[in-house]
């Protein structure tokens, strides 16, 4: 995947997820802060991850 622009999907709402993509030095970097990161926070990432792969 070519990332041309930066973008974002989602809401920070109750415990959605909003996520924003942008170009980078070719490696992924996940910053990650929710209100269900101790019980979620593993599976949101591989998630993050899968999903570029």
């Amino acid at each position: 995947m070519e990332i041309i622009e930066k973008a974002s999907a989602g809401t920070v709402d109750k415990c959605d997820c909003l996520i924003t993509v942008s170009k980078g030095e070719g490696y992924v970097k996940i910053n990650l802060t929710s209100k269900v990161l101790y019980e979620y926070g593993d599976s949101i990432k591989n998630t993050i991850l899968q999903t570029l792969k």
